[in-house]
């Protein structure tokens, strides 16, 4: 308890009275300011009154100051951040998908082709593959098993989901779900579905027709070719067609068959090699290090991943990239040895061939993000570290084991959202080459990087932000930034500094903090985000453009979306950086870009 000076009182006393002895004896005393023409009663609102009165204003999930996003941008970072079902921080798997669910039927209402348009997007654009199927699925029950009143005709619906469905085993996929909620509602699959699927098949070739043909699933892809009645384009698909209905097809020579039938030998990873997709060769480089390939095997393994058109072709997302490299980087931590997660045995693996591995990872994804484009200004990234950032993307079970060393190892193969973020803010150097990065939690610290055009290292430098993250890397509580979500701290710094910047970038769940010790007296604090922004456009840059980066969608931001110098982003994908040229002219680039989207 503070204690009281008994004597306080006494000395304010005595310093009012000097005051006024000095005033008195002043020739010529300062005249009473009097206030003419001002309200009596309705007087001008204070900016936190403002802000908090604002028709999209609401808590966020830790009780800071938020506005609601529209229904577009809203559904489409909850979409872009999304792999159906999964759990996030704040919410339970079931929670997500209601929020989700709601967010998609809220967009059908008004204009339902622009949720079929962001399904194509984040097919093609984002490379997601579960929520896409998962929009259009939504879109055909919508007017059978939401609203039976709804009726609004889509000119080519059928064609948007041929669109999304870009490999074999997506037909089963969308089938299955179809199923699934026709079995809900007791109802059949839609004409949009059903044609959609016979539309898609056609895309296929016997190879990828007989590795996904999921002869081990509920929903087999044979029974989405009895139902669907897909018109074969040409004779040789009819006959695809009908060795598929009579279960004919020929056993396709891929990784896992190969080692599956003949086992995982030395000989038989070198043997299967060439005829692996890049995704594959990325997936099974611990394996190739466990039996220890030879050196032209590793010559072709390294070449392959770091070819140009090779990593353009691939498609996969930056995380992809980092999870790989993480493992081979805790390998390297640990004497050059993992654990075998099936047999709990200790495999030591060849030095050279892991660093050699490592390299190539490196390289691979500074040639994804190559073209890339480079943007002039000064520009400050905002990662956030925080507690909440630590959530998994996909909450995959681990086998059970006593092995502690084993489960730590499993545990650091997982991607969270702060990976992504902290390599979206190193990719974000390279597109800003004038950029300032820092990372906020409880405080904040402005990193030095070398990343550059020539030479941007990505993943390395990526690893400087994991550092202020207890427990990443090998970091200490010394770096520590702490695991709040204290984003107006930076904010305040750049307006008491006078820190000037064209644009802000905040990477983030955008669950941010105001001041304040408890969920109320946080949510009134006048110390957050739109507050200093505000702050910051009246004393720095009036024209600072900020641009809310979620990379776990919540339907929410912290600036209001109505503020024109306000720009919403989501996704996982290295490809966002290509829409902030047009973000730079027009806050709607984003949502105008989905509308426009046309399917053949």
């Amino acid at each position: 308890m503070k204690e009281v000076n008994p004597h306080s009182g006494s000395q304010v006393l005595l310093g009012h009275f000097i005051t006024l002895l000095l005033t008195l004896g002043e020739k010529n005393p300062p005249e009473k300011v009097v206030k003419t023409n001002m309200p009596k009663f309705n007087e001008k609102a204070k900016k936190g009154a403002r802000l908090y009165g604002h028709p999209n204003a609401t808590p966020n999930l830790e009780g800071g100051l938020s506005f609601v996003l529209s229904p577009k941008n809203k559904l489409y970072t909850m979409a872009a951040t999304s792999l159906v079902g999964e759990p996030k921080f704040y919410q339970t798997g079931e929670e997500s998908l209601i929020d989700l669910t709601n967010a998609i039927h809220e967009v059908i209402k008004t204009d339902p082709e622009f949720v079929l348009k962001l399904a194509v997007y984040c097919r093609t654009d984002l490379h997601l593959r579960s929520v896409p199927l998962y929009l259009v699925n939504e879109v055909a029950y919508f007017g059978k098993f939401v609203d039976k009143e709804w009726s609004h005709g889509i000119p080519r619906a059928s064609d948007y989901v041929n669109a999304v469905i870009q490999r074999a085993d997506e037909l089963t996929e969308l089938f299955a779900l179809a199923l699934t909620k026709s079995d809900q509602i007791k109802s059949k699959i839609p004409m949009m579905i059903k044609k959609g699927i016979a539309k898609a098949f056609n895309k296929f070739d016997a190879y990828q027709l007989a590795k996904y043909k999921a002869t081990d699933k509920q929903v087999k892809l044979r029974d989405a070719l009895f139902i669907t009645h897909p018109k074969p384009k040409n004779e040789e698909q009819q006959k695809l067609f009908d060795m598929l209905a009579n279960d004919t097809l020929p056993i396709p020579e891929t990784w896992e068959t190969q080692i599956s039938i003949h086992g995982s030998t030395k000989e038989n990873w070198e043997a299967i090699i060439p005829k692996m997709g890049y995704m594959a060769k990325i997936r099974n480089l611990r394996n190739f290090l466990k039996v220890g390939i030879g050196a032209e095997a590793q010559t072709q393994v390294i070449d392959y991943l770091t070819n140009p058109i090779a990593v353009s072709k691939s498609r996969l997302l930056p995380f992809r990239f980092l999870t790989a490299y993480r493992q081979f980087f805790y390998i390297s931590t640990n004497d050059y040895k993992y654990i075998d997660p099936k047999t709990e045995e200790i495999i030591h693996v060849n030095r050279t061939m892991l660093d050699d591995y490592m390299d190539a990872i490196i390289k691979a994804l500074d040639l994804s993000v190559g073209n890339l484009p480079s943007i002039n200004g000064k520009t400050a990234i905002l990662i956030d570290t925080s507690g909440s950032m630590e959530q998994p993307l996909s909450q995959r079970p681990f086998r059970r084991t006593n092995n502690h060393e084993l489960r730590v190892q499993e545990q650091n193969s997982q991607t969270q959202a702060i990976d992504v973020a902290t390599l979206l803010g190193a990719i974000g150097k390279y597109v800003f080459p004038e950029a300032d990065t820092y990372v906020f939690g409880e405080n904040f610290k402005k990193i030095r990087t070398t990343i550059n055009r020539q030479n941007p290292s990505i993943l390395d430098e990526s690893h400087k932000f994991l550092n202020f993250n207890r427990g990443k890397f090998g970091s200490s509580w010394d770096s520590w930034v702490g695991h709040s979500t204290n984003a107006y701290k930076v904010l305040r710094h750049f307006v008491e500094d006078q820190v000037f910047y064209d644009r802000i970038l905040i990477l983030s769940d955008e669950q941010l903090y105001n001041e304040g010790s408890t969920y109320r007296n946080r949510y009134f604090s006048s110390s957050n985000v739109v507050h200093y922004v505000e702050d910051y456009r009246k004393t720095v840059n009036p024209h600072m453009k900020l641009y809310s980066f979620n990379v776990v969608g919540y339907g929410h931001i912290s600036v209001p979306e109505s503020d024109p110098n306000t720009r919403v982003l989501a996704g996982w994908s290295d490809k966002v950086f290509k829409l902030f040229e047009a973000l730079e002219q027009d806050p709607k680039a984003v949502i105008n870009l989905i509308e426009g989207i046309k399917v053949p």
